[in-house]
Parts: structure tokens; C-alpha cells; sequence
């Protein structure tokens, strides 16, 4: 399974159908398990980019988790992925590392890739926000539709 942090005013564009995939930086679910609350999310995954409506001090936050075949996985871009030094082109500023792994503050460094081109959907994808440590609102994509499940 995979994993994207989404803005909470995008939430919208995916669930209509005017978002139609997956684009941007991603990570595996299983190296996030020891990622606890949202503060932490925050420094592991170093959501203080610009143009990030999130704050360290935020309760809630949404994520869109799928899973991807390994002919779909051709589409993580290392080139962009990776900085110069690396090989790679990559001019991100910081706090993008450039170097395949999450910039952290607090010691928790995780595997992060750039997809080169969009990651469709699949069956059983789940939008989720998470507010407080729970589970508050969960949309699930079926049929070509995502749909309200909580």
C-alpha cells in the first residue's frame, strides 16, 4: 500500500472525479507504522513546504492510500526523485532532500519517491481524514467512483 499526504482543499477535486490519479511525492504505508500523531507526521514527512495549508499544530490532516502493480511502479521518476549529486535532477527546495528519503527533524527518516507520471486509482483506494488520531471521514474508491464510507 501506498501513501500521499493531500491538502484538505484538494480532498474535493479527487472525491468529484476532477483529480483522476495520483501525482507527486509518495511513500510506503509500512514504513510509516511507527509515525504516531499529526505532530509527528508533520516533522517525519516535513509538511512545512511552501504552499502547504499544514501547521505542526493542526489536529487533522488527510491522506490517500492505494496499491499500485510493479508495472505502475515503473512510474516513480528516481531522476526526479534524486538531486545532482545523486544523478538525478531534482531542483526541489528544502525541505526535500533530494535524496530518496524524508528530510526529518526528529530522527524518523522515511523512504520517499516522486512519481513521474499519475498512479490511476485501483479498487479498495481509501481517502481518509484523520483528526485527533481517528478516523473521522473515509471516502473509498469502487466502480470508477469514490464514495462515502464514513
Amino acid at each position: 500500500m501506498l501513501r500521499r499526504y493531500i491538502k484538505p482543499e484538494d480532498v474535493e477535486k479527487y472525491v468529484s472525479g476532477e483529480y483522476d490519479a495520483v501525482r507527486g511525492c509518495i511513500s510506503r504505508e509500512g514504513d510509516c507504522n511507527d509515525v504516531g500523531d499529526f505532530e509527528d507526521i508533520f516533522e517525519t514527512f516535513r509538511l512545512d513546504y511552501d504552499n502547504i495549508p499544514y501547521h505542526s499544530t493542526d489536529k487533522s490532516y488527510w491522506k490517500i492510500e492505494f496499491k499500485s502493480t510493479n508495472k505502475e511502479l515503473k512510474k516513480i521518476n528516481l531522476d526526479n526523485t534524486y538531486g545532482y549529486e545523486l544523478g538525478g535532477n531534482n531542483t526541489l527546495p528544502d525541505p526535500c532532500t533530494q535524496n530518496a528519503f524524508t528530510g526529518s527533524k526528529n530522527g524518523k527518516v522515511i523512504p520517499e519517491w516522486n512519481l513521474e507520471k499519475a498512479v490511476k486509482y485501483r479498487k479498495d483506494s481509501l481517502i481518509t481524514k484523520i483528526e485527533r488520531g481517528r478516523m473521522v471521514e473515509q471516502y473509498k474508491f469502487n466502480d470508477g467512483i469514490w464514495r462515502k464510507v464514513k
